[in-house]
Parts: structure tokens; C-alpha cells; sequence
């Protein structure tokens, strides 16, 4: 009798170390999964640098090709930054590509035609820019009209307003401007373009406001469940003015980039931009801050993609044709959406289980007090 208990105590024992063990190796495993799900965008660009390193040693893996892909996309950047700022907090800027066009021909416009000094031109941009976030924040907050169908509105129609003021044409300066204003676009330092510090300081202040600030947090808070980050006391309507102020501030900065890269005002140079600027911000949430947009997600996601396409047109043939960038814009588009809904849907849940979970916990604590202090009753 004795030794048939003992053996159904070293069975208890043994099957409490097998499932202990499979308990840690299914949490170690989770972990990986974990952490390679929040890096996946960032390993995919080290295997897209390594593969086309390899198959193109000459072309692709210079540093030239770096640095030219770098400042090319420091402009996609801050477009996309623009574009985050506002989907953190629920809403969307579709007029951010179209007001960084305009941005782009007024910057020209006033030294050409209005012979502003460049610094003044460059402010009276930011100014104008602003502004135009500003009436997408009117619309929105105090009209009611979904950020959609005001911020596709004033796309349309800030087309019209740079086709006016560049009468159709490309503005072309008769002598050459300031050497200072080209330095914005056209500069180096330690052998990255101006544009590519411009765009990692934007980066930079982003990712410090969202991450560290308590506005970083009420902006996530206000997309996340606005009726109860109102209720909470968060100005939910302040947040969403500022976020649409900013991301004007941001069209602006792209938009002089651009003008000061090319040297003219071309119609429509920038409106381009908006595609590869939402691809990047919804790829971006799928990874680091994994169902949330995030900065360092959309920065590593605008190069991902651009660095894969500008690999595909290095291997020549029907890959170098012009209808490329723009079907892997849309193809990566889809995706990043697909996915980013996918993986916030799968959080919510997530939370919500952890939720439920540490609800019957403290309702069994609770029997568990209601006994204890019912058992002590009956023994006094």
C-alpha cells in the first residue's frame, strides 16, 4: 500500500516536471516568435540588402547606391511621418502629398516671381502649409465630416491651386538662386544628403513625443477609444487639431526639400508621394510597436521597400520598366493594410483575453477570502 503511494507521488512529481518543462519551452518559444514578429520588417531589409549585395556587388552594394536611395526617400520620410501623425490618433491626411506639391511650387514662386529672400519664403511655406492643415482639422472636428472625404477634398482641390499658380507650366528660375536654399535639398555631410538629416531629426522629435511624452500617449489613447480618452479628461479635440497642424508642418518640410532638390516648380512635383508614404506608415505598424503605427517601424518600411525596388531595377530587363515602382507601391499598400488591421485586431483581442483572464482571478481570490473568513467564523 505504502509503495503504491509513493509511486503515485513520483508520478505526480514527474508529470509536474514534463509539463513545467513544456510550459517553458512553449513560452520560450512564444518569446521568439515575439520578438522575430516585432523585428520582421527590419530583418527583411537586411535579407533584401544582403541578396542584391550579392547579385549586383557593383551596382547595389555601393555606397553611393546607399546614399542616393537615403536621400531620394528622406522626402517619402516625412511624408510618412505626416501621415502617421495623424492615423495615431484616428484620423487620415490624404491631402498631405498634394499640399507638399504646393509647398513645393510656392517655395519657388516666392524668389522667383515675389523675389522673397529664401529664409522668408521658406517661412511664409511653412505658414501656408500649416494652414492647410488647419482647415482639415476645422472640417473635421468642427463640421463633423469623416477625415476621408475633407482630406480627399482638399486634395483635389490643392491640385487645382498649385496648376493655378504655376499656370500649368514648370517654373524655371532665370538665375540661379541662393546657394544657401539649395544646401536644404542638395547639401552633404559626412557624406549623407541634407535631406536624410532632415528627415532622421523629424524622425527623431516623433519618435521622442510618442514614445516618452504624455502627448505621445494621449495621441494613442485619443485613436484608441476617443469617447474614453475624452471621459479620462484628455482635450481629445486639441490632440486632433495638433496632430493635423503637424502633419501640414511636415508637407511643408517635404515640399521645400523638393524644391530646393530639383531647382524648379514643377505641376504635381510631390502629389506622387503619397502611396509609398501610406505603404511605409501601414507596413510600419506590423513591426517594432506591433499593431500600432509606430516611427521607427514607418522609417525601416519606407527603405525596405524602396531598397528592394531600387534592386529590382538593377537587374534590368522588365524589371527596369516604368510601371514598377508603382505596382510594388500599390502591391506593398494592400499588404501593409492587410496586415496592420490583421495584427491590431489580434491585439485587441490579446488584451481583451488578458483582460477576462485577470477578471476570474481576482473573482476566485475573492471566493477564496469569502471561505477563508467564513471557515474562521465557524471554528471561533
Amino acid at each position: 500500500m505504502t509503495a503504491a503511494v509513493s509511486d503515485g507521488e513520483g508520478g505526480s512529481h514527474e508529470a509536474a516536471a514534463i509539463a513545467e518543462i513544456v510550459e517553458g519551452s512553449t513560452e520560450r518559444a512564444h518569446r521568439l516568435t515575439s520578438i522575430v514578429s516585432r523585428h520582421a520588417i527590419l530583418i527583411y531589409l537586411i535579407v533584401v540588402l544582403v541578396v542584391f549585395s550579392i547579385v549586383r556587388p557593383r551596382s547595389f552594394a555601393t555606397f553611393a547606391n546607399y546614399q542616393s536611395t537615403l536621400a531620394i526617400q528622406a522626402v517619402v520620410v516625412i511624408v510618412a511621418l505626416g501621415a502617421a501623425v495623424s492615423l495615431v490618433i484616428g484620423e487620415m491626411d490624404l491631402s498631405i502629398a498634394n499640399n507638399t506639391a504646393l509647398a513645393g511650387a510656392v517655395i519657388i514662386g516666392l524668389q522667383v516671381n515675389d523675389h522673397l529672400s529664401w529664409p522668408l519664403a521658406v517661412l511664409v511655406t511653412l505658414i501656408i502649409s500649416v494652414l492647410i492643415g488647419l482647415v482639415n482639422a476645422i472640417v473635421v472636428v468642427r463640421f463633423h465630416v469623416p477625415s476621408f472625404v475633407a482630406t480627399l477634398g482638399m486634395y483635389t482641390l490643392l491640385e487645382g491651386a498649385w496648376t493655378y499658380y504655376l499656370n500649368g507650366q514648370t517654373l524655371v528660375p532665370l538665375v540661379q538662386l541662393p546657394s544657401a536654399f539649395y544646401i536644404i535639398g542638395r547639401g552633404t555631410f559626412l557624406g549623407l544628403g541634407a535631406p536624410v538629416y532632415i528627415a532622421f531629426g523629424c524622425a527623431l522629435v516623433a519618435w521622442v513625443v510618442t514614445t516618452y511624452l504624455p502627448l505621445g500617449r494621449r495621441a494613442y489613447a485619443t485613436g484608441g477609444n476617443r469617447d474614453a480618452a475624452r471621459l479620462s479628461g484628455i482635450r481629445t479635440t486639441r490632440i486632433i487639431f495638433l496632430s493635423f497642424l503637424v502633419s501640414g508642418f511636415l508637407a511643408g518640410i517635404a515640399g521645400i526639400i523638393l524644391g530646393s532638390e530639383y531647382g524648379n516648380a514643377a505641376p504635381g512635383a510631390g502629389s506622387e508621394l503619397l502611396f509609398p508614404a501610406l505603404a511605409g506608415v501601414f507596413l510600419g505598424a506590423t513591426t517594432v510597436r506591433v499593431g500600432r503605427y509606430n516611427v521607427v517601424g514607418t522609417v525601416i518600411s519606407v527603405y525596405a521597400i524602396a531598397f528592394l525596388i531600387s534592386g529590382l531595377q538593377q537587374l534590368g530587363g522588365v524589371w527596369a520598366e516604368q510601371w514598377v515602382n508603382p505596382v510594388f507601391d500599390g502591391l506593398f499598400l494592400i499588404l501593409a493594410v492587410a496586415l496592420s488591421v490583421g495584427l491590431s485586431r489580434q491585439r485587441d483581442r490579446r488584451v481583451a483575453l488578458e483582460r477576462l483572464k485577470s477578471g476570474r482571478e481576482r473573482e476566485v481570490l475573492r471566493e477564496m477570502s469569502k471561505s477563508t473568513v467564513t471557515e474562521g467564523k465557524a471554528h471561533s
